[in-house]
């Protein structure tokens, strides 16, 4: 991929901020709400919004330009959303299994043996946002050990 224009550059903050506002909202709304009380729905949809969170830091600091000191960094954020990638698609995999076994409807949400369907919904989103951080730091990586010659 090669360097987006700034146009680009801020969509993709755009959408990695509103990842976290709504991950973030999920969160709330599955734990504090009595009648929506649901753990798995929750915690997936603060994980999305913690990997939107990290997506949206690769794309800042990379319209900052702190290339010596965030380099080393991406290696992390690359084998980090690797990694969740492999996690997200075998739990997106057992929610979606578990709500055809014990036949679920799509909207029973309340108590944690139920909302199968929605936490796979939300296992999707954290899977999409650790992709997005796998390939939108690996992309950068790439352009600065390119543009540098240098392999850190």
């Amino acid at each position: 991929m090669d360097d987006p224009g700034m146009k680009w550059m801020r969509c993709r903050i755009a959408f990695a901020a509103t990842g976290v506002i709504v991950g973030l909202a999920v969160f709330i709304c599955f734990i504090a709400v009595a009648e929506f009380f649901n753990l798995h729905i929750a915690l997936w949809g603060l994980a999305s919004g913690f990997f939107a969170f990290l997506t949206l830091a690769v794309h800042i600091q990379h319209l900052r330009g702190q290339r010596d000191l965030w380099v080393y960094r991406l290696k992390f954020f690359i084998i980090l959303g690797f990694t969740v990638q492999f996690g997200a698609l075998i739990a997106l995999v057992t929610y979606i299994v578990l709500g055809a076994v014990r036949g679920q409807d799509l909207m029973p949400v309340k108590g944690n043996d139920k909302g199968y369907y929605l936490a796979a919904v939300w296992v999707f989103m954290t899977w999409k946002w650790s992709f997005a951080l796998f390939i939108y730091s690996r992309s950068y990586r790439r352009s600065y050990v390119t543009r540098y010659d240098t392999i850190p």
